[in-house]
């Protein structure tokens, strides 16, 4: 199985960068990742003001895909994640969606760890493990690429709970290869990352990829229920309709409908759902439930 450690890790989704090794379709690679600090945070006492910043959101790739083109969609298929020991959940003053209300009094760091499929809150509180790759994405079209930190329509930085062991998500491929890579993962957050972190893990992630010789706009995902749309944009106002416009699209395609009844339909049948509102854009989805709608996956 070929592995791909954090000694390849990029700041850019850039076209520019080679990618550091290539897979064939359906063969199964391991991919370790940093946390999304870096691995800078240690302790308790390492707190988010004393880390070197140029080292956020580091993700490792990019990664080959044999057959990817420019025009087609990859799909990466989530075998299985694991974590190592411990968490991390730094806070400082106005990080988050209430950062506005100035109620966090300093900087500090809490340590959750990780065991047995459980995350330690503290000695009274404990919760089970939701494994997520928060930033997995392909080469942006964007000339000289966007940070890491960055989602779009390439993917990166959605914070997308869905992306998870069992699940397949597609990218709209920009190069040849495609130039995947992830980072960012998380043993459990909630959707939207309130107050601008989950259990921030280094991890490692077993998966596949294929390519399709079709073309998509945006990331998609598909999980045993669902499928659901992805959209960024600075404003939630402007990332609903890119995921509703999406979805219609879909919907006209797989159940052959005109845009009138297709937009009906997912008014009837379809969410609209936040992933994060913490990030330099914000990321929506939209959840078509494949049971309901007849649908067996995005690419039949």
């Amino acid at each position: 199985m070929k592995h791909f450690t954090t000694d390849t890790l990029i700041y850019h989704y850039d076209k520019s960068i080679p990618n550091v090794g290539t897979v064939k379709q359906g063969e199964e690679f391991l991919v370790d990742t940093v946390d999304a600090y870096g691995n800078q945070i240690t302790s308790e006492k390492v707190l988010r003001t004393e880390i070197d910043r140029s080292f956020l959101s580091g993700c490792t790739g990019p990664i080959g895909v044999e057959g990817a083109m420019p025009g087609d969609t990859l799909c990466v298929e989530i075998l299985d994640i694991t974590f190592d020991e411990y968490g991390v959940m730094p806070m400082s003053p106005g990080m988050g969606t209430l950062g506005h209300l100035d109620r966090v009094p300093g900087h500090s760091t809490k340590m959750v760890r990780v065991k047995d499929d459980y995350c330690y809150f503290d000695e009274n509180i404990v919760f089970p493990v939701r494994p997520m790759i928060g930033n997995i994405g392909v080469a942006s079209e964007n000339e000289g690429g966007l940070r890491t930190s960055w989602p779009g329509d390439h993917g990166s930085n959605m914070d997308c709970t869905h992306i998870t062991i069992g699940s397949k998500v597609y990218f709209p491929v920009a190069k040849e290869g495609a130039g995947l890579a992830m980072g960012d993962m998380h043993a459990a957050m909630g959707d939207g990352e309130l107050c601008q972190t989950g259990v921030e893990t280094p991890g490692h992630v077993r998966a596949r990829a294929y390519v399709y010789k079709e073309s998509i706009k945006r990331p998609m995902v598909e999980t045993d229920e669902n499928i659901f749309t992805l959209a960024s944009a600075e404003k939630l106002d402007d990332a609903i309709p890119v995921a509703v416009e999406d979805m219609v699209d879909f919907l006209m395609k797989k159940k052959n409908l005109d845009y009138p009844d297709a937009y009906r339909l997912l008014s009837a049948t379809c969410d609209i759902q936040i992933c994060q509102l913490v990030n330099p854009r914000k990321t929506v989805r939209c959840r078509a439930p494949k049971a309901i709608l007849g649908i067996h996956s995005v690419f039949d």
